[in-house]
């Protein structure tokens, strides 16, 4: 690993929020490919010197980056750059999900408006072994009817399979996020036995239109099956806060 040019990291000048301007730094040195997965950071005593902040300031930082996923700790070696992925923002969004039902009437609007766009391209790009992974995790979902998180993780797969059919790497981390900040509900939608044999069906049938290059039909049954996936959301929320009561 070639080493690393200290003189990417700039004082910071504002001494309000150290730690916040620090994470902002390393943020945009990413952007701008200054810094790139895999490149390890200085040890923290020259990085704080680099930065002209305090070490506890510094420590506050990638503490809080370590947290989002942004870095990561290997032990006796040091600290280093880590590609996000969808695991480290989900428990923001599910937080947020929580606190109010805008935040989830928003994901369910950006996850529409993801996959509704791009069921059409993976109808016209799908090949014979993408429709063999549909088909299997279908199956898959079959099988596991009495394995509520298994289940769950098939039917994430399956909307997931169709983005990255679709073959747009931006989209696919998008609804990875989305779909993954929302899966702590999709639990309970699927603990309904109807709601169950349902999106198997409604599953099948948009394979099925993707399946026969039918663009126009898997985008209407995808519409479709989102909303009535919407419908089963909130009612399966109010009931489980109906039946948690206020402590929820």
């Amino acid at each position: 690993m070639m080493p690393m040019n200290s003189s990417i990291f700039k004082p910071i000048d504002e001494k309000r929020t150290i730690s916040e301007k620090i994470v902002d730094q390393i943020t945009k040195l990413v952007v701008t490919g200054n810094l790139k997965v895999g490149d390890k950071l200085p040890p923290e005593r020259e990085l704080a010197e680099m930065l002209g902040v305090g070490r506890s300031s510094l420590r506050e930082a990638l503490r809080s980056m370590i947290n989002m996923g942004l870095l990561a700790v290997k032990h006796s070696e040091g600290t280093y750059i880590k590609k996000a992925d969808a695991n480290s923002l989900k428990p923001y969004f599910q937080w947020n999900i929580m606190l109010e039902n805008s935040t989830l009437d928003d994901l369910i609007e950006a996850r529409e408006l993801i996959e509704l766009n791009v069921v059409t391209k993976a109808a016209e790009r799908r090949t014979s072994e993408d429709m063999r992974k549909l088909e299997e995790t279908i199956k898959n979902m079959k099988e596991n009817t009495d394995d509520r998180k298994t289940l769950v993780d098939y039917d994430i797969e399956f909307h997931r399979m169709l983005v990255e059919i679709a073959g747009n790497s931006i989209m696919l981390s998008m609804i990875e996020i989305i779909r993954s900040a929302m899966e702590v509900w999709f639990s309970y939608v699927l603990s309904y036995t109807k709601n169950v044999t349902d999106t198997i069906e409604e599953h099948t049938a948009i394979m099925n239109a993707v399946g026969t290059g039918d663009g126009e039909k898997a985008r209407m049954l995808l519409k479709d099956h989102l909303i009535k996936g919407a419908s089963r959301l909130h009612y399966a929320i109010n009931d489980v806060t109906a039946t948690a009561g206020p402590g929820i």
